[in-house]
């Protein structure tokens, strides 16, 4: 095969995959589907069990909605810190809490942002 021939394949499989994925996101992203993609976003409860604070290696439950709105209001009032000390300027959608309830890590598009420096300490949070 000539240089451009697999050259042009290699487009041809790239062009498929692309819209294999825009084709999926149309149909469970479609109001018809029935799919609401904000009720599914998760993390998986398999992943939950084995995850893990990197400091304390606690272990990790999801944050409950009522704690979260109470955060993101914080947030928004900028008074929450990362552990190294950066203003956290956006509200999460989504966050576990170490089982002694000192840390907190951000979802961020479902993927569990467990960097001990990106954890929020619950100490700085008023009645939390």
């Amino acid at each position: 095969m000539t240089k451009m021939g697999s050259l042009a394949s290699g487009q041809r499989r790239r062009s498929t995959c692309v819209q294999a994925v825009v084709e999926y996101r149309l149909e469970f992203d479609s109001p018809q589907s029935g799919f609401n993609r904000l009720e599914q976003m998760s993390i998986d409860g398999k992943l939950l069990e084995i995850l893990c604070c990197p400091i304390s290696k606690s272990p990790l439950a999801r944050l409950a909605r009522s704690r979260l709105e109470k955060l993101n209001r914080s947030i928004a009032a900028g008074e929450v810190d990362q552990i190294d000390g950066t203003v956290v300027s956006e509200a999460l959608s989504e966050a576990l809490i170490t089982a002694d309830d000192k840390v907190i890590y951000p979802v961020i598009d479902d993927i569990p942002v467990l960097l001990s420096e990106r954890g929020i300490g619950t100490t700085q949070l008023q009645d939390f």
